[in-house]
């Protein structure tokens, strides 16, 4: 088949990832960047600053008439270019009447897979465009915008790993001592995570990511703040490292679960992470612990970090499921099934 994969290609991108999976499933896969190129964010505090600065200046330029006009002579360039089956927007990239204007005069199907939770919706412009296939990873999302909108084209699709970077691998003495921690967690350094972390000051903490916002009032946890971003082979190897792998999850991640979720138990490491009533129909009870409050976290952090054995088994049984069902080649294969009629989506309990 014929895919073109619209979205942001850097390492460990989603749009990245699913390009690399498509092309080894066979596919013949295409490229489009709309806006400016992302790149990896500096542990320099100033150029980070910059960095932030010139995202904004970049933001304004691509929401001006001009540049809508420059990407859409690109895309439909492209099209012409190309005999094309499939498009998949891996974010909110297109704009509605860009849309219509491709279903007019091409015979492909587009769909859209939103990564982001729904905090994330901003101008939600894709609950306006006539998109065939609209995924989403979180239960609530779906039911909700299935029933007040009336849709019967949306569809839940949980995100996942992707096995050549999300793996366990070997680990040198040197990488050893420079991840080796009680607890360490990847990502953003938001509000919710910062509350979080500030109750764990007696333990040795890895944060590994970007470093925080200027507002961020970081004072607690400034010894944990590595400043340095992790990704694809590094950041399995920080989650292995690791004693706990703590994934405390975005409070908009309503029923579902992140990315995050996926990539620790692909690397075969123990995670603790929020409860949500998404997560028993991904895993068991003996493959991922959860907890519902600090003092919740905080005993099995206790409990945890002196049982070894306890550890290794459950990073074993989250290892093996999430490499047997929760891949990119089995989202996607999941994905094509459901556009082309075949499929349904994973399947949404009733009880949502």
């Amino acid at each position: 088949m014929n895919i073109l994969v619209v979205g942001k290609f850097y390492s460990e991108g989603f749009a990245s990832h699913i390009t690399e999976s498509l092309k080894y499933m066979g596919h013949s896969v295409m490229q489009f960047q709309p806006g400016r190129s992302y790149f990896l964010p500096s542990s320099n505090k100033y150029l980070f600053i910059g960095q932030k600065v010139y995202s904004k200046l970049c933001e304004a330029y691509s929401n001006a008439g001009f540049w809508d006009r420059r990407a859409a002579e690109k895309l439909l360039s492209l099209l012409n270019s190309n005999e094309i089956d499939l498009i998949i927007s891996c974010h909110d990239f297109l704009k509605p009447k860009e849309i219509e204007l491709i279903k007019k005069k091409y015979s492909c199907k587009i769909v859209l897979w939103y990564p982001d939770h729904i905090g994330a919706f901003s101008k939600s412009m894709f609950l306006n465009a006539s998109y065939d296939c609209l995924f989403f990873k979180d239960p609530y999302i779906v039911k909700t915008l299935s029933c007040e909108l009336g849709r019967n084209n949306i569809f839940y699709l949980p995100e996942c790993c992707n096995p050549i970077h999300h793996n366990k691998f070997a680990i040198t003495p040197e990488e050893l001592d420079y991840y080796s921690c009680d607890i360490c967690t990847a990502g953003n350094l938001h509000a919710s995570r910062i509350s979080v972390f500030e109750h764990l000051t007696e333990y040795k903490v890895k944060i590994w990511g970007t470093l925080p916002p200027t507002w961020a009032n970081t004072e607690k946890i400034k010894n944990m703040i590595t400043g340095k971003y992790v990704i694809n082979e590094n950041k399995s190897k920080a989650f292995n490292c690791s004693k706990i792998v703590l994934n405390n999850l975005q409070p908009s991640e309503i029923f579902g679960v992140n990315v995050r979720t996926f990539e620790i138990g692909a690397s075969k490491s123990f995670q603790l992470l929020n409860w949500r009533p998404g997560l028993k129909q991904l895993y068991s009870e003996d493959e991922m612990v959860t907890y519902k409050s600090i003092p919740d976290l905080q005993d099995k952090i206790s409990y945890y970090l002196i049982r070894e054995d306890e550890r290794l088994k459950f990073a074993e049984k989250a290892y093996i499921k999430t490499h047997s069902e929760h891949t990119y080649e089995h989202r996607l294969n999941l994905l094509i099934e459901t556009t082309f009629g075949h499929s349904k989506g994973y399947p949404l309990l009733s009880e949502y």
